[in-house]
């Protein structure tokens, strides 16, 4: 699965990837992805795939070929998120075995830094400003596959330099404490407050490190991913 995760570094001028990954200790289906659509625009995603093992994993992986912009420019007519999770849901319903995926998905101008995005089910994504003040990326939405004619709606908002964006898998936020209460999104957005002054590539560390110690022990009951993209001066 690590093997299909993006290099970090450089993603584009003026633009840093870093990101963290801890697998459960079955098998799972978290992936994420960013690869340039055009010289023009940066597209890259999250998704969850519904359960544990074998068949989640090969499920995502036949999915993160699918959301290849080479095979995507095939299927819609522009870098739109909302017609490329539209197009996503018809080809991905679901299964038998009552198995679907929630996904984040955004495309970035590399021109003024406008980020158009849609969500299919995925709570995890935020925007981080310079003074610490964080904006939800999130919308209530079905996840894919379990609607046929779901359309999915098309968010907007703006980077500026010192911004940066957080993709996250809920297996990060909904880490468990040894009586059941969830880590949550309150806390880490405590966390990354209280780390806005250092390099993102460390704070993505800290934050599997927080929830590693609410949970108590060194192993999450599910996958745990973050994606950063931080905007540089």
């Amino acid at each position: 699965m690590q093997s299909l995760l993006p290099p970090s570094g450089e993603a584009a001028p003026g633009l840093h990837l870093s990101w963290a990954y801890r697998p459960s200790l079955a098998l799972g289906g978290d992936l994420f992805n960013l690869a340039r659509w055009d010289d023009e625009s940066l597209f890259f995603y999250i998704l969850d795939a519904s359960g544990h093992g074998g068949s989640p994993a090969l499920r995502a992986a036949s999915f993160s070929t699918f959301l290849r912009p080479e095979n995507l420019r095939n299927c819609v007519e522009s870098n739109n998120p909302s017609c490329m999770l539209t197009e996503a849901n018809r080809h991905y319903p679901l299964t038998p075995e009552g198995e679907y995926f929630t996904i984040w998905m955004g495309v970035l101008s590399l021109q003024d830094r406008t980020l158009q995005y849609a969500t299919a089910g995925h709570g995890g994504a935020l925007v981080q400003h310079r003074d610490g003040t964080i904006k939800w990326l999130t919308q209530p939405g079905l996840p894919l596959g379990l609607h046929p004619d779901t359309i999915y709606s098309l968010m907007q908002t703006q980077l500026v330099p010192g911004d940066r964006l957080l993709l996250m898998s809920d297996g990060l936020y909904e880490a468990p404490s040894p009586t059941g209460e969830v880590w949550g999104l309150q806390r880490l957005a405590s966390v990354l407050r209280d780390t806005v002054s250092r390099p993102l590539v460390e704070v993505l560390p800290i934050l599997l490190a927080e929830a590693e110690r609410w949970h108590g022990v060194a192993s999450f009951p599910d996958d745990a991913a973050l994606m950063g993209l931080e905007c540089l001066d």
